[in-house]
């Protein structure tokens, strides 16, 4: 667990907790190890009841989630709490080039996150034709005048990707993604 001043500052948080005293969760480790002590006393529900307002107190909290989703995910688990679950699935979810919750050792929470990830990944394919056609003809705001940069942009990809006449190819517009990859990494 870790050392016998750490654990009990814990255990003295769990008690406050219990007699609904207000207490601050500063890491994840603390937040790992208060898990666990709580779950050895059987004072989970207690916990998880408090968790939030703790939270909410501790004014660096999510940053600390943003540093280890993964290990707050597991502990959100065993605390059967739904805000802390759902936000640190959230931050496990990124970044989208290599997501963190890659690095989960759960199975069960993998798979979890593996479907969230490939549900919001579906919810971008499906958005992206609305936003390629938006591009199409896009709404003007009144008395707003495109630099002659963006306006060579926008006309440059939407003719190389609308070739149909009444809406665009996708697998040209991943074409020409791909390829302005490629060329901006040579």
């Amino acid at each position: 667990m870790g050392s016998k001043d750490h654990e009990e500052l814990c255990f003295h948080k769990l008690l406050c907790a219990i007699h609904t005293r207000p207490y601050q969760i500063p890491s994840v480790a603390e937040l790992a190890t208060i898990t666990n002590i709580a779950d050895y006393h059987q004072a989970l529900p207690v916990l998880s009841s408090t968790i939030y307002a703790a939270m909410l107190k501790t004014s660096n909290f999510y940053s600390a989630i943003l540093k280890d989703p993964c290990s707050v995910l597991t502990s959100a688990r065993t605390l059967r709490n739904d805000i802390l679950f759902k936000d640190s699935l959230l931050f496990s979810l990124g970044p989208r080039s290599n997501p963190i919750f890659l690095k989960l050792s759960d199975p069960e929470l993998f798979k979890l996150a593996t479907t969230s990830y490939a549900r919001i990944c579906v919810k971008i394919v499906k958005a992206q034709p609305a936003l390629l056609s938006r591009m199409q003809k896009p709404p003007i705001p009144s008395g707003y005048q495109p630099d002659d940069h963006h306006q060579e942009l926008g006309e440059r990809l939407a003719g190389s990707i609308f070739q149909c006449g009444s809406g665009f190819l996708l697998p040209v517009y991943y074409h020409k993604y791909f390829e302005s990859q490629l060329d901006s990494t040579e």
